[in-house]
């Protein structure tokens, strides 16, 4: 699946748009590498996100095949760090 999807389906953004604009700036990485919005997302990968006013790590659990209930979504991914930053 790819990334930007990945980010819509489990939740992390609401819109595939604003996780494409986010992948295309440069601020979201897999395993260490800077990613683009279509590499494709593996059960294990990192992905690092690197916003505004937030660092955001998580480890992909699962990897959807299509939609995923709101209930569902924590299965599929793992918070390794979580914290804010001042800008």
């Amino acid at each position: 699946m790819r990334l930007d999807k990945y980010l819509q389906t489990v939740g992390i953004f609401k819109r595939r748009s604003v996780a494409q604009e986010v992948c295309e700036e440069g601020v979201v990485e897999i395993n260490g590498h800077r990613a683009k919005s279509g590499k494709a997302v593996q059960t294990g990968d990192r992905i690092d996100l690197h916003l505004y006013n937030r660092e955001l790590s998580i480890e992909v659990c699962k990897v959807p095949a299509g939609a995923v209930p709101r209930k569902e979504r924590p299965d599929y991914f793992r918070i390794l760090q979580d914290r804010k930053t001042i800008p």
